[in-house]
């Protein structure tokens, strides 16, 4: 594991941004503009690349429901939930 001491640095209004070792952006296979899934978990910040069969496994399309109904199944599924139970009337 190799550490690397990087400031934050603002970006916009409201957001911050920390920038990437090139070597790590190399290693990750990761290029300008790709995404990537960042994890937090109370104290910790982790990120892993975005591969395209991401975005096919986790596709989501609600016909026929007003805003409230579909908000809880986006949320979850923008949270990464990978399985996501509905129950229809």
């Amino acid at each position: 594991m190799s550490f690397n001491v990087r400031r934050i640095i603002r970006v916009g209004r409201k957001s911050s941004a920390i920038v990437i070792p090139s070597t790590w952006m190399k290693q990750l296979g990761l290029k300008p503009g790709d995404q990537v899934k960042l994890f937090f978990n109370g104290n910790r910040v982790s990120m892993a690349p975005v591969k395209e069969d991401d975005f096919m496994r986790g596709q989501v399309a609600i016909e026929g429901a007003d805003r409230v109904t579909s908000a809880k199944p986006k949320a979850a599924f923008m949270e990464g939930v990978s399985n996501v139970k509905l129950k229809a009337d």
